[in-house]
């Protein structure tokens, strides 16, 4: 196993996965580091920093997502994910919630009204209409969470995941979102992820 912690650095730093079946566990710094998962045998980590500002803009890719391979970690930032709620959509959410989620969506609940995504991670797709941009997310995000909405209370956070949902390999931006009491929440960029096939996500790779 090769560990690289970067906590406190603020250069760029690449990453080479040179070693077959050596799994990796990188920490990352504020700059914007680069990695890429380069052997199928490997079970490769990148941990996440705790700020948008404390991690930069890191460059992942081929990163395997099905079971028992490579990992995110956003335990720093999340805190502790909690329970998996359906393969395809949230459980509880609607038919309209519903259709804007895909693969995996972690300890996200249903409130009674929107889905509350506070402590989850989330993958939108990026082919589908209604979550084609970043700004379109975030006016599916609100504070109260009503009806056909995701709920995500000032203060709160989540992770999102935005990229094309489809087979063979898809590039997603990750967002850290924390929630405000003015529904405009704070999305910031903190990564893309090259993952080597774009549909077969699971729960696994979040560390879940």
């Amino acid at each position: 196993m090769l560990t690289v912690v970067l906590t406190g650095q603020t250069e760029d730093f690449t990453i080479t996965d040179g070693t077959t079946d050596l799994d990796n566990i990188i920490t990352g710094g504020s700059g914007i580091d680069t990695f890429a998962s380069a052997h199928a045998d490997d079970q490769d980590t990148f941990i996440f920093a705790a700020t948008s500002g404390a991690n930069g803009v890191d460059a992942l890719s081929n990163f395997d997502a099905t079971q028992d391979q490579d990992e995110l970690d956003f335990d720093a930032f999340l805190g502790t994910i909690a329970v998996i709620n359906g393969a395809s959509q949230v459980a509880g959410a609607d038919a309209a919630e519903g259709a804007t989620l895909v693969a995996v969506s972690i300890g996200a609940e249903n409130s009674g009204a929107g889905t509350d995504i506070d402590n989850s991670v989330i993958i939108f797709d990026k082919g589908e209409t209604a979550t084609d941009s970043i700004a379109k997310i975030q006016a599916l995000i609100t504070a109260a969470g009503d009806h056909d909405e995701f709920k995500l209370a000032s203060g709160k956070k989540a992770v999102i995941l935005h990229g094309n949902a489809d087979d063979g390999a898809q590039d997603f931006d990750i967002y850290y979102v924390t929630g405000t009491s003015g529904d405009t929440e704070s999305m910031v960029k903190v990564g893309v992820v090259g993952i080597i096939d774009g549909n077969a996500i699971t729960s696994e790779m979040f560390g879940v």
